[in-house]
């Protein structure tokens, strides 16, 4: 009995410490319009996602941009299969990706990461 006591004390503490501990959102994007579309939802959906940008060469006609609404305090991590297998091409004459959190009203947690992808 003591036992099973302390797990469901663990359990209420760890719920009352951490109560919104969620997952956030995750994206598979294969394409440059799909990899917009992740970005435009990720800009107001209130969690942390992760954009998983497959393995592919990337040719870009337009900049991938991402702007943090008012109050999405979260963070944005930019994931690829690996440097030389995800590959953002801006050819030259577009700009590759353009992120702005400065619309967010707190933007301390809005931490911005980007690996497994080159960018040319």
């Amino acid at each position: 009995m003591k036992t099973a006591s302390c797990g469901k004390m663990l359990l209420l503490i760890f719920i009352a410490v951490f109560p919104s501990v969620s997952p956030g959102a995750h994206y598979n994007v294969s394409n440059p319009s799909e990899f917009q579309a992740a970005l435009n939802s990720a800009e107001n959906n209130g969690q942390n996602d992760t954009i998983h940008v497959q393995e592919g060469h990337y040719d870009l006609i337009s900049t991938m941009a991402y702007s943090a609404a008012a109050g999405e305090n979260c963070a944005l991590s930019i994931v690829g299969d690996g440097a030389y297998i995800s590959i953002l091409d801006g050819q030259s004459s577009v700009k590759i990706l353009f992120i702005n959190t400065t619309g967010a009203t707190d933007d301390d947690h809005a931490a911005i990461t980007l690996s497994g992808l080159s960018v040319q």
